[in-house]
């Protein structure tokens, strides 16, 4: 657990100095902007990997190279971050376009870190 934390540390500082190196006169352009990488969280080993189907909303959408992470919550208002990615899914033809205020079914493995949940889709459908 400890060694989760070091890394998650790690990455913020990095992603903070990185982005405070940029020249005071440069903007971001939407193209560099939606070229983030998706960086998902390591299961940790003593987690427990749940495969399951959830039915959500999607509240929020963040871009990045092969996929996005979506902010989503169910009927019962159990919030999740579904990560959709084209490698991740079983069959690459599976993968749409998600928006904000779409529903989505998807189906993978759910797992709980620091309070939040995370889930990994292997199928997808809107």
């Amino acid at each position: 657990m400890k060694r989760i934390v070091i890394i998650a540390a790690l990455t913020v500082a990095v992603n903070l100095i990185a982005c405070n190196d940029k020249k005071s006169g440069e903007e971001t352009t939407n193209q560099e902007a939606e070229m983030k990488e998706i960086v998902v969280p390591e299961v940790p080993e003593n987690a427990e990997e749940k495969q399951v189907t959830i039915k959500a909303t999607v509240l929020s959408v963040e871009h990045g190279k092969d996929g996005v992470t979506a902010k989503a919550v169910d009927d019962d208002g159990v919030e999740y971050s579904i990560i959709i990615s084209i490698p991740n899914l079983k069959e690459p033809d599976m993968y749409r376009e998600v928006k904000k205020d779409d529903i989505i079914t998807v189906s993978g493995t759910l797992w709980e870190m620091e309070g939040q949940n995370y889930f990994k889709a292997v199928t997808l459908m809107i």
